[in-house]
């Protein structure tokens, strides 16, 4: 601490001697011209030195600090571009998917038009099973939208798939691309009927397969397109399937097998159109058959009716007067038939239904 003073002491004495020097000069150049020129002039030798070094210094400070101020001016600009930047990459990317979205939308109000004949319900796919493919799938539309099980779905490009399952506000969809899918399909330009079937493995290089092909005139091609037959009890006719990419002749040297690449994108579902009319073919089916079953039966009976007059005197004629026991063996008579009837009926049905599916 006392060191520390008698600097102190010291500082103050040497600003003393320079006040009074200062004064000393202040007044001998106030009263004395001539003796202050040397003065003066000394002290310029002495002094301008170091005022160009404080002038220099000055300058370089300046610098340092005009530098500072544009260095932080900089970065505030290249802030505000950053955040300029990153505000129209932001824009750009929604312009990107509004693109795609539209794209999407503009693709399916073609297949809307394309197929106008029908009515429809759009839906957003909300789900789908694990992998790469929308196998299967589930939409924002149910029982309450009127969606009901064997309604045929569409997207872009065409057929998807057909509803398996409905809830109040949901649907599950199997697409045609999926390994328990089997759709009735035919040659667009032959009308030649085939079964298209799914296979996930096959999709991984874009295709699916169809088999059971008659193309005698070879006139069904790579690029001939497939869509549903008017036999499925299930799809409605003419729905795209796909085009034929590869073709060959089975073993059997009857029928044609080959891959089809689907007309609809499976990898990037986002909406579908969910035909709400029902393909009533197998209602029509098991009309046709009881007709051309049971109709000889019932033609028999009438017959029988009929005839019952002649049928009774010639039964009289030969000492047969019981006509209880003659309507109750006829009943018994047209009883067993009829039960043979409906197994062969519903054998019959049961294999058609297969066939057609």
């Amino acid at each position: 601490m006392k060191k520390k003073v008698e600097f102190t002491d010291k500082g103050r004495h040497l600003l003393v001697v320079m006040i009074i020097v200062c004064i000393g000069l202040m007044l001998v150049t106030m009263t004395s011209p001539r003796i202050a020129e040397p003065v003066r002039t000394a002290a310029g030798i002495v002094v301008a030195p170091f005022q160009n070094g404080v002038n220099e210094i000055g300058k370089y400070v300046t610098k340092a600090f005009s530098g500072f101020r544009d260095v932080q001016k900089l970065s505030e600009e290249n802030k505000a571009l950053r955040e300029e930047i990153s505000e129209l990459t932001q824009k750009n990317n929604e312009l990107v998917q509004n693109q795609t979205e539209l794209t999407r939308l503009q693709e399916l109000y073609s297949i809307d038009k394309t197929y106008s004949s029908y009515n429809k319900v759009a839906a957003e796919v909300i789900s789908k099973d694990p992998g790469n493919w929308y196998s299967t799938f589930v939409v924002n539309r149910g029982s309450n939208d009127g969606i009901k099980a064997n309604m045929n779905v569409l997207g872009q490009g065409g057929l998807v798939g057909i509803v398996t399952e409905v809830g109040g506000s949901w649907a599950q969809i199997r697409a045609i691309i999926d390994d328990e899918s089997n759709v009735s399909g035919m040659a667009a330009n032959t009308s030649e009927p085939c079964v298209v079937s799914g296979n996930l493995l096959m999709m991984d290089s874009g295709k699916i397969e169809f088999t059971g092909l008659r193309d005698s005139d070879n006139q069904v091609t790579e690029g001939t397109s497939i869509v549903t037959s008017n036999i499925s009890d299930k799809f409605l006719p003419g729905l795209l399937i796909g085009y034929i990419s590869e073709i060959a002749l089975d073993s059997n040297n009857l029928t044609k097998s080959g891959t089809i690449i689907p007309a609809a994108d499976f990898r990037n579902l986002r909406e579908v159109l969910i035909i709400t009319d029902l393909k009533e073919t197998k209602g029509t089916i098991r009309r046709q058959i009881v007709i051309v079953f049971f109709l000889p039966l019932v033609t028999a009976v009438v017959h029988m009716l009929v005839a019952y007059p002649v049928i009774r005197k010639l039964l009289k004629l030969l000492m047969m007067p019981n006509d209880t026991l003659f309507v109750i063996c006829t009943g018994l008579t047209i009883v067993a038939f009829a039960l043979i009837y409906m197994v062969i009926y519903r054998m019959t049905a049961r294999t058609y239904y297969r066939i057609v599916r």
